[in-house]
């Protein structure tokens, strides 16, 4: 099994929590990531913390 990092909420981060996802076929988790939304243009801290909202429980 091949488990890559999917993404986590900003809580999650504080935590030390995330989501893996088993990739054993290759690129999925990549096409996930692309289905939550267009993060290129943005920097790495903002990038990860829009994902985060992605992974949120609130309501």
């Amino acid at each position: 099994r091949h488990f890559v990092y999917l993404g986590s909420s900003n809580s999650q981060m504080r935590d030390n929590g995330c989501y893996f996802y088993d990739d054993g076929k290759g690129g999925q988790a990549h096409k996930i990531r692309e289905q939550l939304g267009k993060f290129d243009s943005c920097n790495i801290p903002k990038m990860m913390s829009r994902m985060g909202q992605c992974f949120t429980q609130a309501k």
